[in-house]
């Protein structure tokens, strides 16, 4: 018998799954996919939630079908509900070019996208790429990928997409000296229903684009391994900038840095290595985020700074911006010279970013970890925390539950049997330390029970599939 929301085996007498809490009555070893069921206080929605994977037990893999076709990738890890509206959803793919259109069915014709860059096209097939392949320099038009998928991908497809729409399109990667699969610079555009799998090496990057401003990014997910070298990398996104907004988006693949000290201040995210300002609703990180050589030696100050987070590695908003993470979640394992769930910030913005309606689940492998969110360089009592809003922290490991030198912290809820980072224990009088009794109970919770959380197993899951159901 298999969990019907993540695929994970259970023992035939399960009542719910113990990595996500969905409820396993009468669920069969089957590969069918199953209408997501939320708790009698939510609300009535029209809404079909689709099985993100298939468990392959002898394998060790997970099947992920797009459009028709699938595709194998490193198993996630544990994911707590589905996104409702993303390539995990078949694409009917359409031979036929609608008007407007360029129809592209070769790597030749793909390759042209540069010299008609503001032009709508579709992709009628697959295409394999091979090493004569060019990224396309600049491109401002729609490609529509219908589905279909872009292998081969040696290098970054696009350098620079301003204004772009690109859509429906599933990128398989071997990028060994470049640093995203789809974009480089990604500006005043759309990204929706998109996804890359394979592997991404380089100095440093993203999954997906390397740095994304102004842009609405939807729908779209990253299983590709990213790695950076000694350096920064995010698992979508190497930077998010001048107010993105990324909605329904998660990672997969493993993050990490092959550091050996000869940078300072690195930072790795699920979503993002960085974000200055935006949004990131309805995003969650099951992959493994981690410096792979990182010495918890360094005496040199300038070392101290290698952050892993799983959902923004610096959330670092300028001057008059701000930053707002909401109803996201971690289930990866976080490893790094200091470890948060969801993001750190610099003391000096730390006011501007704003946590909210978010849980964790995820391990802390290292000595360093403070919980869920938090500010680098600064004591508590400046006025400059981040705001910490609705949070669980339900993870089985990490020293700090919550936050680290953050005073701005409202109706939280941690395991009673974890520490936390404080030097005043008053500013914490809206947190609240359960036991996992405790923990598995609605009403010890004060949370919208009606419209965005219900009870799982061992903790409150998201309720809802599709963001927009709770914006």
């Amino acid at each position: 018998m298999f969990c019907p929301r993540c695929g994970k085996e259970l023992p035939e007498a399960a009542g719910f799954c113990a990595a996500c809490g969905s409820p396993a009555e009468n669920q069969k070893n089957d590969t069918t996919p199953q209408v997501k069921k939320k708790n009698k206080t939510a609300l009535t929605v029209s809404l079909v939630s689709v099985i993100l994977a298939l468990a392959v037990v002898a394998a060790g893999v997970v099947m992920i079908f797009v459009g028709g076709k699938k595709g194998t990738v490193t198993a996630v890890t544990n994911p707590d509900f589905e996104l409702s509206d993303g390539l995990i959803i078949e694409i009917d793919s359409t031979n036929d070019v609608p008007d407007g259109y360029i129809g592209i069915d070769s790597a030749s014709k793909l390759e042209k996208l540069g010299g008609n860059p503001s032009a709508k096209y579709i992709l009628t097939k697959d295409i394999e790429l091979d090493s004569s392949f060019e990224t396309i320099k600049y491109f401002s038009g729609t490609l529509d990928g219908n589905g279909h998928i872009i292998s081969g991908v040696k290098y970054t497809l696009i350098k620079e997409a301003e204004g772009a729409v690109i859509k429906n399109l599933g990128i398989r990667c071997d990028i060994d000296n470049d640093i995203a699969a789809i974009a480089r610079e990604f500006s005043d555009g759309t990204l929706d229903n998109c996804y890359v799998t394979g592997t991404v090496r380089g100095n440093y990057g993203g999954g997906l684009i390397s740095s994304c401003s102004s842009s609405v990014i939807k729908n779209c997910y990253n299983a590709a391994q990213v790695t950076a070298i000694d350096g920064t990398a995010g698992g979508l996104f190497y930077s998010l900038s001048d107010g993105c907004k990324v909605e329904n988006c998660y990672n997969s693949g493993q993050v990490s840095s092959l550091t050996n000290g000869k940078s300072s201040h690195v930072y790795l995210g699920g979503i993002a290595a960085f974000c200055s300002r935006g949004s990131i609703i309805g995003c969650y990180n099951s992959g493994y985020i981690c410096f792979t050589n990182y010495d918890s030696n360094f005496t040199d100050p300038a070392y101290s700074y290698y952050v892993a987070c799983g959902i923004v590695g610096e959330a670092d908003p300028t001057e008059g911006d701000s930053l707002k993470i909401a109803y996201c979640y971690n289930s990866g394992d976080v490893k790094g010279g200091l470890s948060f769930a969801i993001t750190a910030a610099w003391t000096e913005c730390a006011a501007r970013v704003t946590v909210t309606d978010c849980y964790n689940t995820g391990e802390f492998k290292d000595n360093n970890s403070y919980g869920m969110a938090g500010c680098l360089y600064g004591g508590l009592g400046k006025v400059t925390s981040v705001k910490l809003r609705n949070c669980i922290n339900a993870t089985s490991s990490g020293k700090a539950a919550l936050s680290n030198n953050s005073s701005d912290i409202e109706n939280c809820y941690y395991i009673e049997s974890h520490s936390r980072v404080t030097a005043v224990d008053a500013l914490f009088s809206d947190v609240h330390a359960l036991t996992l009794k405790q923990m598995k109970k609605e009403k010890s919770f004060d949370l919208d029970f009606d419209t965005a959380w219900q009870m799982g197993g061992d903790h409150p899951v998201f309720a809802y599939g599709s963001v927009d159901e709770i914006k």
